[in-house]
């Protein structure tokens, strides 16, 4: 691992630092396969990669990775990446989207939804890209939603792109029901049972089974008020 900044960047593999830097961007407009571009012995000795695992670690695992370090490394892997898998676009949106970077999240979520949608790898007659549909799903509810969960609290963080005015979606959290409704200034819950809830980094809050509403204050969230 290196350090820029005294912000930790994970490697992709041991040595992989030491390689070729090459950005995919400066190839091809993603997604593409690297080896079709550049032959497979030079992507090998390249830090040109298909997905970057290393992003994956940070959006599976946020908990042990804090937020200006996850954004340290997708700001480095996100130029290197060529996305030649199909898992990885949603993942950069997730990610993205956790960071704040919006335009970006945006941008690698219709690249997710258009493998299939728009068949933009030709592939989609054989059978639609079931890991990519996961992927979009985390990438609205954990990314866009801002959906976290902190052991027994539920911890909403929601981040609308500016084209968005909406974004609605229900979860079950330990046997409860959960209906997020999200607006550009305003957080709706309503929820089926007693459940802890907490927004971004706030304080807990215990709520019982009903329906509340949040608004934007000075760049946060206000308390979860009850209707």
């Amino acid at each position: 691992n290196h350090a820029i900044g005294g912000i930790v960047l994970f490697q992709q593999f041991e040595g992989f630092f030491e390689l070729e830097d090459l950005r995919a961007a400066e190839l091809a407009p993603p997604p593409f396969p690297a080896d079709a571009v550049l032959g497979s012995e030079r992507v090998r000795r390249s830090q040109l990669v298909k997905q970057a695992d290393v992003l994956m670690l940070t959006h599976m695992l946020p908990e042990l990775v804090p937020l200006e370090v996850t954004a340290a490394n997708y700001n480095y892997y996100e130029p290197r990446t060529s996305h030649g898998s199909s898992l990885s676009p949603a993942v950069h949106a997730a990610v993205a989207a956790r960071i704040g970077n919006l335009d970006q999240a945006l941008a690698y979520f219709r690249m997710a939804a258009s493998i299939d949608l728009g068949d933009a790898i030709g592939s989609s007659a054989q059978g639609i890209h079931i890991a990519t549909m996961g992927g979009l799903w985390q990438a609205t509810v954990l990314g866009f939603g801002g959906v976290r969960l902190d052991r027994g609290v539920i911890r909403l963080a929601p981040r609308l792109p500016s084209a968005w005015r909406r974004l609605a979606f229900p979860i079950r959290w330990h046997g409860k029901m959960i209906f997020i409704d999200v607006r550009p200034t305003e957080l709706r819950v309503r929820l089926d049972g007693t459940t802890v809830v907490a927004l971004a980094d706030g304080p807990a809050q215990t709520l019982r089974a009903g329906n509340y509403r949040a608004s934007v204050q000075r760049g946060g969230w206000s308390a979860l008020r009850e209707e």
